[in-house]
C-alpha cells in the first residue's frame, strides 16, 4: 500500500506528502525486515528499496537510511518531526449524525 500511495504521489507531484511520510518509511522497513529467517521477504524488501530509489519516490537522503533499517540496524520506532501545517485527525471536528441506524 505503501508504494501505490508513494507512487501517485509523485505522479501527482505531491511532495509535501512524500517529504511527511519518510519520517515514518525507516522504521517500518526495520519492522517490516525483522523477520530473520525469512530471506525471500528481504530481498522484496530490498527489491521495494530499489524501486523507490530508481523512480525518485523519496528523496536521495531518505535511501541509505531504509538499507540500514533492511541491514537490521537499530531504526528508532519514533520518526523524526515533520514541520509541515498538517491538521491531526483527532483535531477534526467530529459531529454525531442526529440518529444511527434505521430512521423507521
Amino acid at each position: 500500500i505503501v508504494n501505490d500511495v508513494l507512487c501517485q504521489a509523485a505522479r501527482q507531484g505531491n511532495q509535501d506528502f512524500r517529504t511527511t511520510v519518510e519520517a515514518y518509511l525507516p522504521p517500518l522497513i526495520s519492522a517490516a525486515a525483522s523477520f530473520e529467517k525469512c530471506p525471500k521477504h528481504i530481498k522484496k524488501l530490498q527489491n521495494l528499496v530499489s524501486i523507490w530509489k530508481s523512480k525518485q519516490y523519496t528523496s536521495d537522503a531518505v535511501i541509505p537510511k531504509l538499507q540500514e533499517a533492511l541491514a537490521g540496524s537499530t531504526v528508532s520506532a519514533t520518526p523524526e518531526p515533520v514541520n509541515t501545517s498538517l491538521k491531526l485527525a483527532k483535531e477534526a471536528p467530529f459531529i454525531l449524525p442526529s440518529f444511527h441506524g434505521d430512521a423507521s
